[in-house]
């Protein structure tokens, strides 16, 4: 009942088999440290934040966000973990060691999305 009387008012709802599933790369990923996970739910928020580096793309009925471009400077891995933080369910990842970018994820509050340590 809760979701017709949200939807009426024209908030959209997103069932809970729509959330991140942490650590499974989306295919449309280019290859690197950086990734989306399956199950954007299409905030665009992220996309918003680093247009050179994340864009929508056509997944089955709909639409999924992927990195399109590896951050290879300083700039660009910064403006990467912003888009990071503003994801809505934690669907972007970091799997590489480097300590320093690991460190920038983590002071951000975001430890939990690198797949190898906390910095």
């Amino acid at each position: 009942m809760l979701d017709r009387i949200l939807n009426f008012i024209g908030i959209r709802t997103i069932p809970v088999s729509k959330t991140a599933d942490k650590r499974e790369r989306h295919p449309g990923n280019v290859a690197g440290h950086f990734y989306s996970t399956v199950g954007c739910i299409i905030c665009g928020g992220p996309a918003a934040v680093a247009p050179l580096l994340i864009a929508h793309i056509p997944d089955g009925d709909g639409e999924h966000c992927v990195v399109i471009k590896q951050p290879t400077e300083l700039l660009e891995i910064q403006v990467m973990i912003e888009a990071m933080h503003s994801s809505c369910i934690d669907c972007y990842r970091y799997d590489g060691s480097d300590v320093n970018i690991i460190k920038m994820i983590s002071d951000k509050g975001m430890a939990h999305l690198c797949d190898n340590g906390s910095g």
